[in-house]
């Protein structure tokens, strides 16, 4: 008799209301506690049940105009931003590799003097064989000097082409993070944020921004 009369009050309470409210309290009911109770959840669900429906659309058209603006800004910026921006991480990248050349890089001495052939040698007096002995050390003791001079000549040019080369680094680093900061994390690239702003697609943010499927609205509670 309860029940009769619960599931009549349903029906009198769902007069003036639309088919898309009806079965959204049906919905609602059915998804939450006891079978038993579903139609009292369904009587307390159907007054101002349209209203809420109507709220969630407004909001909804809401959403989606602003996602729509931001989309728009987003690629007017990047469209802006695309020439400067490619040609600073084309610029970086070059850097970048220069750096790592020059990390591989290795000093190349000058040819060592060759010392006396000894099978030559047999065949010379004792005394001129002591003269090319003579001759070898003053010629090696000169390239050990040469050769000391000339690594310092080189390690200071590493030096300075790598402080250069930081220096230019850095810079880059710090005017890319100006421009656009989610181009980079620490100092690596989000390679699929460079890739998005090098293209400037409309899907490309769409996918970025992962707005919700279509028709799905954040649901506007019922009151009580």
């Amino acid at each position: 008799m309860a029940l009769s009369l619960l599931l009549s009050s349903c029906a009198l309470a769902g007069v003036g209301v639309s088919e898309a409210g009806r079965q959204r309290c049906r919905n609602l009911a059915a998804a939450s506690g006891p079978p038993l109770l579903g139609p009292w959840r369904e009587l307390r669900c159907l007054p101002g049940v349209d209203q809420r429906l109507a709220a969630e659309k407004a909001q909804e058209r809401q959403r989606r105009e602003q996602a729509q603006q931001r989309l728009q800004a987003d690629l007017a910026r990047c469209r802006q931003q695309r020439q400067p921006m490619l040609t600073l991480v084309t610029e970086l990248r070059r850097t970048r590799q220069s750096l790592a050349d020059l990390r591989l890089e290795g000093y190349d001495p000058s040819p060592r003097p060759r010392p006396p052939d000894e099978e030559l040698e047999a065949r010379y007096r004792p005394e001129d064989q002591e003269l090319d002995r003579e001759r070898y050390e003053a010629a090696l003791a000169a390239w050990k000097q040469a050769e000391w001079q000339r690594r310092g000549r080189w390690e200071a040019r590493h030096r300075e082409r790598r402080a250069v080369l930081e220096t230019q680094q850095r810079q880059q680093l710090a005017e890319l993070r100006r421009l656009n900061p989610s181009l980079l994390k620490g100092d690596r690239f989000e390679e699929q944020d460079v890739a998005r702003y090098s293209h400037c697609r409309a899907q490309d943010f769409l996918r970025a921004t992962a707005p919700l499927p279509a028709g799905v609205a954040t649901p506007v509670p019922a009151k009580g």
